[in-house]
């Protein structure tokens, strides 16, 4: 089915689905032929980014079978915080040494324009909802309280000027309640949220809050953007990039030997994949590769899960599997011991958090498929892995690792028994290494690679379209995936096929 684009300049063009290949990514294609893939890999959730990335933390979207099933962005946030037990919580309490690395995270850090989507976490670590984390203790937040104040008092005044020339208008109206509302916890927090009060946080508080939002504030230029000038035939073209290291702490601690079991990273927003930033993610993760495997003795302990929240604008075409719903046997069976209950969502509940228009219910998850690469030494040789996982996958595998090299029990039992029965934990992705030469990826420049994606835009739009015939629509519906008209998918090689994470030096 023909899809037609946003776009006005491609109007009259008959688009549809697009995809990338070798030529257009071709870091990635390295990487999956270095290591091994997942091509049954789900997303936790048929929801959006934060649900996702909440299964990713925590297990779940939920603080109890009975508890509201945070389902939408939006139904976790600030002000709409949550507070269940988290995954890196069930490290702390077993001694198990953990990090989350990000440029900065997304409480108010006073960045304008492109500074936010180049330096900030694009709100990807969904710690900062969770209360026992106690984010506005974060100098990115509390230093700022006085300007933060400033700002919302401004943007109050501008709103209620305009109100006053149109009374009628209710959208400017609820814009002035919700940033009244704001201004007002804001204010408190000003005699809340001081250094005395952080201070008085509890010891596992402070250890947590600390691990929780790594910055990179020992990079004089982590709040700097910087211009890149080159020259496109005979055009001079400019863009903005980091002037200072996005991956400046995780780079220092790998290089002197602290960097912990568990690590997360999570990238800014244009570093991150996302549809609307497609391709600088992949100098992101080259230099993560670069960074891992510089010392070969915390390479040779290493394991490196790259993987992506929600399928977002790709499309799929593998139906997920999904939970039956308890209230209608004809949905589906599940074993006597697991109870499907807490994945599903129902109308009922929904109605309780959303307008009647907007509530629904449905299974939980699993999700549309999302990429998964594994790579290590225990992962080479640009193998497929078909068996089933989702992003609780990670954590099994976690599990698993730890309580192998640690000797430590950790177990996340906010997932499902239903959950841990449909997904694997990943260990099925590993086979033995003794040492065999690994071909790493070649590792991709900075300048270089930001530059060659910024020129793309500047591209001539699509031609060369061909009117399909009468005969040809109709050997294309017969003959389906077989019609040789369709464009060649890249063959693999011969080879079995086996039915950013990163586990550190702490597991060896």
């Amino acid at each position: 089915m023909a899809k037609r684009s946003g776009n006005k300049e491609f109007a009259g063009m008959p688009l549809t689905m697009g995809y990338y290949d070798r030529r257009d990514l071709p870091f990635y294609y390295s990487l999956a032929d270095a290591f091994t893939v997942a091509d049954q890999n789900f997303c936790s959730s048929l929801t959006g980014t934060t649900p996702n990335r909440l299964h990713l933390w925590t297990g779940t979207i939920r603080g109890g079978a009975s508890a509201r099933a945070r389902v939408r962005n939006e139904d976790t946030d600030y002000g709409v915080e949550a507070s269940w037990t988290t995954f890196p919580e069930r490290l702390e309490d077993a001694g198990v040494s953990w990090r989350v690395y990000q440029n900065e995270i997304s409480i108010y850090q006073g960045f304008q324009g492109e500074e936010d989507a180049w330096l900030s976490n694009f709100t990807d670590n969904p710690l900062e909802w969770f209360t026992q984390y106690q984010v506005r203790f974060s100098p990115a937040y509390m230093d700022h309280l006085p300007e933060i104040v400033a700002a919302l008092k401004k943007v109050i005044a501008k709103l209620e000027a305009k109100l006053a020339a149109t009374p009628s208008d209710d959208v400017i109206r609820h814009r002035v309640a919700e940033r009244q509302a704001v201004l007002k916890i804001v204010e408190k927090d000003m005699t809340v949220v001081t250094p005395e009060n952080r201070d008085r946080l509890d010891q596992r508080t402070k250890n947590i809050h600390g691990r929780a939002f790594t910055r990179n504030s020992g990079d004089p230029d982590f709040h700097s953007l910087e211009s890149l000038d080159y020259t496109d035939g005979d055009r001079k073209r400019e863009m903005k990039a980091p002037k200072g290291d996005v991956l400046w702490q995780f780079r220092k601690d790998v290089a002197s030997g602290d960097l912990p079991t568990v690590s997360w990273l999570v990238a800014p927003e244009n570093f991150s994949d996302h549809p609307g930033a497609p391709w600088y993610g992949a100098w992101y993760v080259s230099e993560v590769m670069d960074i891992l495997t510089k010392n070969p003795e915390v390479w040779k302990k290493t394991i490196f899960v790259l993987c992506y929240d929600e399928n977002d604008g790709y499309f799929d075409h593998v139906p997920p599997f999904v939970a039956p719903d308890p209230a209608r046997p004809e949905t589906g069976r599940v074993s006597e011991d697991i109870d499907a209950a807490s994945e599903y969502h129902s109308r009922e509940q929904d109605l309780k958090h959303a307008s009647e228009k907007a509530a629904r219910g449905g299974p939980i998850g699993l999700g549309y498929r999302v990429p998964l690469v594994v790579a290590s030494p225990w992962s080479r040789g640009g193998y497929v892995n078909s068996q089933v996982f989702d992003h609780t996958s990670i954590i099994m595998m976690i599990e698993k690792l730890v309580r192998h090299r640690k000797g430590r029990e950790v177990r996340e039992t906010n997932i499902s028994g239903w959950r841990r029965a449909i997904c694997g934990d990943l260990s099925s992705m590993f086979r033995p290494y003794n040492g065999e030469k690994i071909v790493l990826p070649e590792s991709l420049g900075f300048e270089e690679t930001l530059k060659g994606i910024n020129k793309a835009q500047y591209l001539g739009l699509p031609m060369g379209y061909k009117q399909l015939s009468e005969g040809e629509i109709a050997a294309a519906r017969h003959e389906g995936h077989k019609w040789k008209g369709l464009p060649g998918q890249e063959r693999g090689r011969a080879g079995p096929v086996l039915c950013p994470i990163c586990l550190g030096p702490g597991l060896g």
